[in-house]
């Protein structure tokens, strides 16, 4: 196919889709070692176990991750997965509380 004769998919701009956790299992199975980007802002169906299955299996060229409009996307995520936490994963677009109060990633 294309994709694998270019070397993979590397930015997904998926914005406002009706993704869900199963489309992160076989985005995570066709792209694990290209996808440097994604932008999921405003896709209701992902919730954190899909989003952390996806981070876990991308290499760590995968650098770049949008999620504006996803409330659904907790600090279970946001706080619990290593990418997240560490810092080598950039993450736009993520309500998370500091000392009681609500601010923007």
């Amino acid at each position: 196919s294309g994709i694998s004769y270019l070397g993979g998919l590397v930015h997904l701009n998926v914005k406002g889709a009706s993704c869900t956790d199963t489309s992160m299992e076989k985005l995570a199975e066709t792209c694990y070692s290209s996808l440097e980007e994604l932008d999921l802002s405003f896709c209701p169906h992902v919730k954190d176990e899909g989003l952390g299955y996806l981070v876990s299996k991308l290499s760590h060229q995968f650098r770049k991750l949008h999620i504006w409009g996803c409330a659904q996307i907790t600090e279970n995520f946001l706080d619990g997965h290593d990418r997240a936490k560490s810092g080598d994963l950039e993450i736009n677009g993520a309500w998370m509380k500091k000392s009681g109060s609500r601010s923007i990633r």
